[in-house]
């Protein structure tokens, strides 16, 4: 209906109030989209997600976030911001 989405695992945006738990994701194919893209989101908080990511793509990419929280997330450290304009980790 909206064409191709920015991530392959989850796209949110204009969204208040977001958990994610205990989910995992994948690709059967090469796959350059990150996992996860957060546009216009607030309050929104990440604990024990796995994704599968190539080579230098990042796990989420944050615009327009207020805060935002990852906890036990595979291969990314503890994060919190308060806000992101722009970043990718």
């Amino acid at each position: 209906m909206f064409g191709p989405v920015p991530a392959y695992g989850l796209y949110a945006r204009h969204v208040r109030n977001l958990s994610v738990r205990n989910v995992s994701v994948g690709f059967a194919a090469p796959e350059e989209r990150p996992p996860v893209v957060l546009d216009d989101v607030a309050g929104v908080e990440f604990n024990e997600v796995t994704a599968a990511r190539g080579p230098g793509v990042p796990f989420f990419v944050l615009r327009g976030v207020r805060e935002f929280a990852a906890y036990q997330c595979a291969g990314l450290p503890d994060t919190r911001r308060e806000s992101a304009a722009r970043e990718t980790l």
